[in-house]
């Protein structure tokens, strides 16, 4: 409970801190894009929540571990109750720092905003917390230690914010690098989804955001890039299971019949 109650605490502080760096921004070009600002400084601090969330759930997960070893229940059943009980985490967690950033930073526009565009910001926090705790998880199933996790995970998170669209332009990415970095990007996703949902006049017919997109080459396939994110986790959850399968029972199981045929080597011939 008191690290529950931390993570919460801690998280409300830094969107309290951010909200009043970018209070009642203006809906105008230039408000726009403080309004970009923001947005990316909400989804690092929520990227970065990462690590308290996995010290979180870490004991949940050693313990499905033990109950999927004394076969309890499955590895695939295991895997999927850590899964959305993170998810669930980062429900609460999102839509805290949703309806505090929303209002006070005046991402809604009062003469244009839709219901749905709080419901989108929100998903957008969601998913991207879906990533990076696959991440994490499939680090965990790899055998690193919290200290390797977190090294692996800042160097991740600066070369996806390299190449979200923010600082280095689609159209100037090699091919393979564009797919990788671009296409493939959580932050990329994560941001250009709500950015499309909450600035870009498209969505509310104004004019605010129109230089940003400009600039950032986006598309604003809403659906399609959240869908991506949640593709990209689905496909992280599932190679660290096999991962954590490998070395909880493949490997036990390989070193038995090693060792029973180095007890018994005359009977196999």
């Amino acid at each position: 409970k008191k690290v529950f109650f931390w993570v919460v605490f801690k998280l409300f502080i830094h969107v309290i801190l951010i909200c009043l760096a970018f209070w009642n921004l203006p809906s105008t070009h230039s408000g726009s894009k403080s309004m970009f600002g923001a947005m990316n400084a909400l989804l690092f601090i929520f990227v970065m929540q990462t690590p308290a969330n996995h010290r979180l759930f870490l004991p949940l997960l050693k313990l499905g571990i033990q109950d999927w070893q004394g076969g309890k229940y499955s590895l695939n059943m295991m895997s999927t109750l850590h899964c959305w009980a993170q998810y669930l985490l980062s429900v609460i967690l999102a839509t805290m720092t949703s309806v505090l950033s929303y209002w006070t930073v005046n991402f809604n526009d009062p003469a244009t905003a839709m219901g749905y565009s709080i419901v989108l910001f929100t998903m957008g926090f969601v998913y991207s917390a879906g990533v990076w705790d696959s991440i994490y998880f499939l680090l965990y199933a790899l055998g690193c230690s919290a200290n390797m996790s977190w090294f692996v995970m800042a160097h991740l998170l600066l070369y996806f914010w390299l190449f979200s669209g923010c600082f280095i332009l689609k159209t100037s990415m090699p091919f393979a690098l564009r797919v990788i970095g671009y296409y493939a990007n959580p932050v990329r996703l994560t941001l250009e989804s709500q950015y499309c949902a909450i600035i870009l006049p498209k969505t509310f017919g104004n004019e605010r955001g129109s230089d940003i997109l400009a600039e950032s080459d986006y598309d604003c396939a809403i659906g399609f890039d959240l869908c991506l994110v949640f593709l990209i986790t689905f496909i992280l959850r599932i190679v660290g299971s096999f991962v954590l399968a490998y070395r909880y029972e493949s490997i036990p199981l390989y070193n038995e019949h090693m060792a029973m045929y180095m007890n018994n080597a005359n009977d196999y011939g």
